[in-house]
């Protein structure tokens, strides 16, 4: 037998009051049950806690020294009864969140900020990967949701698209024969080098497979793990890309990239919310999936990138 919360309660109150029939008010159970946890808690722990004297309840010692510890359970008992509300508020626990290069650099740092601005006792771990790998933690538990862009097709996994992105082709802003064109026809890339990002990638995946669908067989220069990597490269001349806009949106401001746009190909895809089937997850993470599919929508305040969050207009 091990000693319960309601003995340990019985215990205090008797403390507390002085008095069995009021502790059993304060507990608003019976006399005879306040008695028998007390008698209940003496024969588990093998002491006597408590004596009468003068026909009033007293401590022993061991009573106080049962009683100084019962005040430390009470205070740990209330310690996790506000931490399990806080948990049910979405206030506290931890949020393991992976995302994709281009969302997890450009969109989610302030996602995260706006989200976790009032919730201090918020643990965030953010995982950084291509969309290919971020499916595969999400399908292996590994975090508890992922942002990605581009298409997933898996039978475990729930994708909920939150935004969308535009995809731009783009070339150094001087010295290349499209430098000073708006748009270029699918069959005038047929033989312009190309630098993009690595298989899995779901700008690489969705953009060359747009590229393909219209009779463009891009031939790659080089292949790269990062967008800004990218940006230099074609800075240098090294090749085209197609970039997402947040991407390239400071290169543009500098004057280092031209982008334009390719006649009849919709360079535009979905950003999504990745959960494994069946698991909506604790109410932190539902939380923050609502944040982020509600935010999306949300117009931007001034100052900030309008095209990164509001919806239909990335």
């Amino acid at each position: 037998m091990k000693p319960t919360l309601a003995q340990l309660a019985a215990l205090t109150a008797v403390a507390r009051f002085g008095s069995f029939s009021k502790a059993a008010r304060a507990l608003a159970v019976s006399q005879p049950a306040v008695s028998q946890q007390i008698a209940a808690l003496q024969r588990t722990l093998g002491l006597r806690l408590i004596e009468i004297a003068h026909n009033k309840p007293r401590l022993t010692d061991a009573g106080r020294f049962v009683l100084e510890r019962a005040d430390a359970v009470a205070r740990d008992v209330a310690l996790l009864l506000a931490d399990t509300r806080a948990f049910l508020e979405a206030e506290r626990g931890r949020l393991d969140v992976a995302a994709t290069l281009t969302i997890g650099n450009y969109l989610l740092p302030e996602l995260l900020a706006r989200f976790l601005g009032g919730r201090p006792n918020v643990a965030p771990r953010v995982t950084i990967a291509n969309t290919s790998a971020v499916a595969e933690l999400v399908r292996n538990a590994e975090v508890h949701l992922g942002l990605v862009e581009g298409r997933i097709d898996d039978p475990e996994l729930t994708v909920r698209e939150f935004a969308r992105d535009r995809l731009l082709l783009v070339v150094p802003s001087v010295g290349h024969r499209f430098s000073h064109r708006t748009s270029v026809r699918p069959d005038e890339l047929d033989d312009e080098p190309f630098v993009s990002r690595e298989v899995g990638s779901g700008t690489r995946d969705f953009g060359f497979d747009v590229l393909i669908a219209h009779g463009i067989r891009p031939r790659l220069a080089l292949t790269l793990q990062g967008g800004e990597a990218i940006v230099r490269s074609v800075e240098a001349g090294l090749g085209l890309a197609v970039l997402s806009q947040c991407v390239v949106e400071r290169a543009q401001r500098l004057g280092a990239l031209h982008a334009l746009d390719v006649e009849g190909l919709p360079l535009e895809r979905p950003l999504s919310i990745v959960q494994r089937r069946g698991d909506a997850g604790a109410p932190l993470i539902r939380a923050f999936a609502a944040f982020v599919e509600g935010r999306a929508q949300e117009p931007p305040p001034p100052g900030e990138r309008a095209r990164a969050w509001k919806k239909k207009r990335l």
